[in-house]
């Protein structure tokens, strides 16, 4: 029997606008856009019952790098918001948008960042975030006394990572150029899973209800553990290579050059 999981609608039209969107977060009933002008815009939902769409803006932010905006992370709890541009990461009051500081050692800083916040878990009291460098992972850790983020380690790699995800509580989940491998942040032990695919980018999605990471691989889906054992005995199989995933439980979203797929991860 099928039911609609979502309905679909325009939230924000930038075809008459002079910057395009090249990042995007959706934080409660906010979405917060990074943008090819180097600016940060938030809208907020004003939908009506009626089902019709409808975004507002509610803030911009101030001008602080003249590169797009290349990756974004809010975290409502702490109030804080994270910005990668110009290979450079910087931290934010949220919803305020405040630039207060950037990571004196993040210049280089390639591709994204990742953190170990969890939609699932909200009395998380430790936040861990870690930085992608040339061959290297910085580590670091919320100190909200100070309202700011505390260096705590730096791992040296081989290779540098591509895509990054927490798939355990100090455990990453990283592509890199020819697979995906577990990292042990603790004892910097890299254990490989498996070859990425010929058809499409690597994709890492991170399942918190499961404590699960669903893994791209041409047109199919691996679940694995934080060990990088898998999980489930049959892959997801999607009808084009997908090019993004989200999750949003029970659902994990991929998006093609021609469609959306929705598919239910808990009934599987």
């Amino acid at each position: 029997m099928s039911h609609r999981a979502y309905y679909s609608g325009v939230a924000v039209d930038c075809t008459r606008e002079l910057f395009r969107i090249t990042a995007l977060e959706a934080c409660g009933r906010r979405i917060v856009l990074g943008c090819s002008d180097g600016l940060i815009r938030v809208f907020e939902d004003r939908s009506q019952p009626n089902g019709k769409v409808d975004y507002k803006p509610t803030s911009v932010s101030e001008v602080f790098t003249k590169k797009m905006i290349d990756h974004l992370e809010v975290f409502p709890l702490q109030g804080v918001m994270l910005s990668l541009s110009d290979q450079t990461v910087r931290f934010h009051s949220f919803p305020s948008l405040e630039t207060r500081g950037a990571f004196e050692k993040s210049r280089g800083a390639c591709l994204s960042f990742v953190s170990n916040h969890s939609a699932e878990k909200k009395g998380d009291s430790e936040l861990l975030f870690c930085i992608a460098l040339k061959r290297r992972v910085q580590m670091f850790q919320w100190n909200a006394r100070d309202f700011t983020f505390s260096p705590i380690k730096e791992l040296s790699l081989n290779e540098t990572p591509r895509k990054m995800a927490f798939a355990g509580a100090y455990t990453l989940c990283c592509a890199f150029k020819r697979d995906y491998k577990m990292l042990d942040t603790k004892t910097g032990k890299v254990t490989p899973i498996f070859p990425l695919g010929r058809k499409g980018p690597s994709l890492i999605c991170r399942m918190e209800s499961s404590n699960e990471v669903l893994l791209a691989k041409n047109q199919q889906g691996i679940c694995v553990d934080h060990e990088g054992k898998p999980t489930r005995t049959e892959p997801l199989d999607w009808p084009e290579v997908p090019n993004a995933l989200v999750f949003s439980r029970p659902y994990v979203l991929s998006t093609s050059t021609t469609n959306v797929d929705v598919r239910n991860v808990e009934n599987r």
